[in-house]
């Protein structure tokens, strides 16, 4: 995220005296093995919430949970790209249906096995 924005609307405390405060505040320090599912989209335009933030979260991610993973980098995609009505953010919610399906239906199965 733009540390300026951070600084000043959400954790409005500096860097350099609270670094436990943004440590904490971001996911990818509480990615563990344990980690539900994930599906991470990002837009490459992204510039609120860098694009490398996304990546190095995914990274991390697969590294470390035994769940599925799936990223999306979204070319030409800012932020909140999907508050308004297009085409891409209509195929990007039939690519997030289609996921969460996937997941139901290893559970569902899983459940009975």
């Amino acid at each position: 995220m733009m540390p300026g924005l951070l600084i000043k609307s959400i954790i409005k405390q500096k860097p350099a005296t609270h670094r436990q405060t943004f440590e904490a505040a971001s996911p990818v320090n509480h990615v563990h093995a344990d980690a539900p599912p994930f599906f991470v989209l990002h837009g490459r335009n992204d510039s609120l919430a860098y694009v490398e933030q996304a990546r190095t979260f995914v990274e991390k991610l697969r590294q470390k949970s035994a769940q599925p993973v799936v990223y999306a980098e979204l070319p030409f995609t800012q932020h909140a790209f999907d508050i308004f009505g297009s085409v891409r953010a209509a195929h990007t919610a039939v690519a997030v249906e289609q996921f969460l399906a996937e997941i139901y239906a290893r559970q569902r199965q899983a459940a009975v096995a």
